[in-house]
């Protein structure tokens, strides 16, 4: 939390390019890359993420079994967090994403409320449905091709209308 009272105190809120950039690629031919910044909006966001994760660290004196592994997964998450507001790449920025999700549900799962597995299944069918919608999205993962909406040439029959699939 005092390092990013520290970043407020260094931002240039004169300037409106990004600062404390940081840029190391990965893949050039995905243009894919870790890069990360601060810009104002995202400033802020790191000042609220902080103080967040302070505020819950500071309620959480009440947790009383596995101590350990609550506290690193909430550092985890506020790690992911800080993360996704830094992010200056798409790729980089769903990693971070889908980091959030993992420590989210451990969390949830183990020092949830009372009504922590409906959350947890929730959470669970969200994390399944956009896997399935990424799988979709490549080559090769769908066994039909879908039918072409028009036909180029004549049918079986001879016909020649375009709409007739």
């Amino acid at each position: 939390m005092l390092f990013s009272w520290q970043l407020l105190a260094a931002f240039d809120k004169a300037s409106p390019t990004l600062q404390f950039m940081e840029v190391v690629v990965w893949n050039p031919r995905l243009g894919t890359s870790y890069a990360v910044g601060i810009d104002g909006i995202a400033l802020s966001m790191l000042l609220l993420a902080t103080l967040l994760s302070f505020v819950a660290l500071l309620a959480s004196a009440s947790i009383k079994k596995q101590v350990k592994g609550y506290y690193m997964l909430v550092l985890l998450l506020e790690s992911a967090m800080l993360g996704v507001f830094m992010a200056q790449d798409w790729s980089l920025f769903y990693v971070f994403w889908e980091l959030t999700l993992i420590p989210l549900f451990f969390l949830i799962d183990r020092w949830g409320g009372i009504n922590r597995q409906g959350g947890c299944t929730q959470l669970r069918a969200l994390y399944h449905g956009r896997l399935g919608l990424h799988a979709a999205q490549y080559p090769g993962t769908v066994r039909r091709r879908p039918r072409p909406l028009f036909r180029h040439g004549p049918d079986e029959r001879g016909s020649q209308d375009p709409f007739r699939t």
